[in-house]
């Protein structure tokens, strides 16, 4: 229920707040007066007086924080609960630090200086915000789900409290102080809510049979398997880029190769289940009385709002602000989609020819544009080959990975007609994608791109992902084809063991969204590049964290009407 609204018990009044939710109200409009303050004054040392005032607004928060779990505490379920303890003990270390900070200032080279600048002290710090980061994503997904206080103050101050956790952006802060206002606002106004969301487990989206749920399996090991990428960029300081136009990227060992191979089915996965999400929407919006009109403009609206989140979370996650000239995955999804539209109503043959035919040709189109000075229509090639044009940098360019998304609609429309048959067709498919890529490879020439720069397997599996050769697809697709069977063959593993790949799938993007924080948070614990081991560690517990967070979500979204926004997240 909004915290707008004045609700009672049935029979009753209205039940008035206790006096410590509205003193927390209190505490979160004054720390963010001091925030708001620290921001804006002049010069920037560093002093006792400024480290104190530093801490001030982490103390504030701590009331708030309680204030806020105190007020939700019937409808936020052990996900909110822990995560507003460990929001607020995280609060509450870093206060002390600063505190502790401010009474080092004195004697910069004293014993309590060279205490807090020790390792030690650095690693427990770091170990804090990481408790804080989960803490803050734990508590604000709850409280999305428990709906008692506004949702889109939440969504402000729970994306601004994380991203100021790792940038000093100065609108990273003030979109905190703006959620944290809005609730302490809310907090002041409000009644005890008599009807709280309960708890509940994790409900199956609508249309979300079986024959379906394979393809959320397979999104949800696509989207696991991409997390070791981004744990290998925030750990280990490296991510190699496959570029048709550069060398390829030399491996130290064949353990960091395979590390890099095991995540390369993860983008013609994305862009091969959009494809077959969007047709699937398609029908069954239709089946609930949708006109296509309001269907394409949904769809086109939520490939705005993958472009969007590209630049106002990823960007901010990854380099501290928003990047409006960078496009990477999320935005080459948003573009793909808004091109895919009109090709929803072709038949599934002509689909699927069109994106073979879109695939063939851009083994071809990379080499003939090299040579080729396009003058004023120079930014097509932004939609053509990843690159830069001007000031646009373009990562995955909608077009070559089109292709991959009309294979997924003819996939999706054979499995509305027949799902035994199609998911045959898939282990058919997928086999002898697998088995062409071996004779592709090995002959070299077309549907290589770039050629292997020596005879060992590294140098065999090392294939040009951007924009994506034919080895690269047949070999990745083909994975990704006969995991998709698999999982068509296992109905009770995706019951039991299987249910957690389910719950990713249904909640991608969220985790997609939320995971660039966690994974960067726990990098900040390696001051120098860390190594595979450790990168590994990094995923699982990455992984292991963020499953409460993303089961909490999808199951609040599926509770949402099928036009929400937050149905597209």
């Amino acid at each position: 229920m909004p915290a707008g609204k004045i609700a009672g018990e049935a029979g009753t009044s209205p039940t008035p707040l206790a006096l410590p939710i509205r003193l927390g109200g209190v505490a979160g409009l004054a720390a963010a007066a001091v925030s708001l303050g620290l921001i804006l004054r002049p010069g920037g040392e560093s002093t006792a007086l400024a480290a104190t005032l530093a801490a001030l607004p982490l103390v504030l928060l701590v009331l708030w924080l309680a204030a806020l779990c105190a007020y939700q505490a019937s409808a936020l379920g052990r996900l909110g609960s822990a995560g507003g303890w460990a929001a607020a003990l995280g609060v509450a270390l870093i206060a002390v630090f600063n505190l502790l900070r401010a009474a080092s200032q004195p004697a910069p080279g004293g014993p309590l200086a060279r205490l807090l600048g020790s390792t030690p002290v650095v690693i427990a710090v770091t170990v804090t915000i990481m408790l804080l980061m989960w803490g803050i994503l734990a508590l604000g997904t709850a409280s999305l789900r428990a709906g008692i206080l506004p949702r889109a103050s939440v969504v402000l101050w729970m994306a601004g409290i994380a991203a100021n956790l790792l940038t000093t952006w100065v609108p990273a802060g003030l979109t905190a102080i703006v959620g944290v206002v809005w609730s302490s606002v809310a907090l002041l106004l409000a009644r005890r809510p008599a009807h709280p969301m309960e708890d509940g487990g994790t409900p199956v989206a609508p249309g979300a049979t079986a024959r379906l749920l394979p393809l959320d399996a397979l999104r949800g090991t696509i989207m696991a398997l991409m997390a070791i990428d981004h744990a290998s960029l925030f750990v280990r300081r490296w991510h190699p880029f496959e570029t048709w136009d550069q060398p390829l990227p030399d491996y130290p060992s064949l353990a960091a190769m395979i590390t890099r191979l095991a995540t390369h089915p993860c983008a013609p996965g994305f862009f091969f289940l959009m494809g077959a999400g969007m047709l699937l929407f398609l029908q069954a919006r239709r089946g609930a009385g949708w006109s296509d009109r309001r269907i394409f403009g949904h769809l086109a609206l939520r490939g705005l709002l993958f472009i969007l989140l590209e630049q106002v979370v990823v960007d901010v996650a990854t380099g501290g602000r928003v990047g409006p000239w960078d496009f990477s995955i999320l935005a080459g999804l948003g573009g793909v989609m808004l091109l895919g539209i009109p090709i929803l109503r072709l038949s599934g043959k002509a689909q699927a020819l069109g994106g073979a035919a879109i695939i063939l040709g851009m083994q071809v189109l990379p080499g003939w544009l090299s040579h080729t000075d396009l003058g004023a229509l120079s930014p097509i090639r932004l939609l053509l080959l990843p690159g830069s044009v001007g000031p646009a940098y373009v990562l995955y360019p909608p077009l070559p990975w089109l292709g991959v998304a009309l294979l997924g609609m003819a996939f999706a429309g054979a499995l509305q007609s027949n799902p035994g048959r199609a998911y045959r067709l898939a282990l058919v498919g997928g086999v002898a994608s697998l088995a062409l890529f071996v004779v592709l490879r090995s002959l070299g020439g077309f549907g290589n791109l770039r050629m292997p720069p020596g005879d060992s397997l590294i140098d065999f599996l090392n294939l040009v992902k951007y924009p994506p050769s034919l080895t690269f697809l047949l070999l990745t697709l083909g994975f990704d084809l006969v995991l998709l069977n698999f999982y068509a063959r296992a109905a009770r593993l995706l019951a039991t063991l299987g249910r957690p790949l389910v719950t990713l799938g249904q909640a991608a993007l969220y985790f997609f969204l939320v995971h660039w924080f966690v994974y960067a948070a726990m990098g900040m614990i390696y001051r120098t590049p860390g190594d595979l081991p450790a990168t590994y560690l990094v995923w699982i517990i990455g992984l292991v964290s963020l499953y409460p967070i993303c089961k909490a979500y999808e199951a609040f979204k599926h509770r949402m009407p099928a036009a929400s926004v937050w149905r597209m997240i």
